[in-house]
């Protein structure tokens, strides 16, 4: 079988059929990359492309109740900030990981029945991305280069 692209994959596997091998991604932290350059990774290297990953473009739409986004305190090791779903959470600046949840704010049944009512998705932009640039990532990044697009 030769070679498919991302697209060719993806539209196999949601017809069942076979493909050349399973479509692979990945989104390794920050921290991570830096460390496989040290070993060896080229810095001009995409990991995507070193790696013959799949190529997918992320949508991300904005599902959250959109609570104030602040950051609460920054040192020279972590950042602690609250998030649009409430949360106050601590994020490392030299390593990567799950951030350490230091408070949640929806913690009762009427506490998400208040954010619940912040969630609509009428008269806002909840893609964080305008049409134009929607366009040009699925034109250039998922069509053209046998890619795929993903809108979570």
């Amino acid at each position: 079988m030769k070679e498919m692209t991302t697209h060719e994959r993806m539209q196999r596997m949601y017809e069942h059929r076979d493909a050349d091998c399973a479509p692979v991604t990945d989104s390794p932290w920050g921290s991570t990359v830096e460390r496989w350059r040290r070993e060896g990774l080229p810095q001009d290297a995409s990991v995507e492309d070193y790696f013959a990953l799949d190529k997918f473009a992320w949508i991300f739409a904005d599902n959250s109740p959109r609570y104030p986004v602040k950051v609460i305190e920054e040192t020279g090791e972590f950042v602690i900030r609250t998030t649009a779903w409430g949360q106050t959470i601590r994020s490392w600046k030299k390593h990567g990981g799950v951030p350490e949840f230091l408070h949640c704010r929806i913690t009762t049944p009427e506490a998400w029945a208040q954010a619940k009512a912040y969630c609509s998705f009428e008269g806002s932009n909840r893609l964080g991305i305008s049409e134009k640039k929607l366009f040009h990532l699925a034109k250039t990044r998922a069509l053209d280069p046998g890619g795929f697009l993903v809108w979570l």
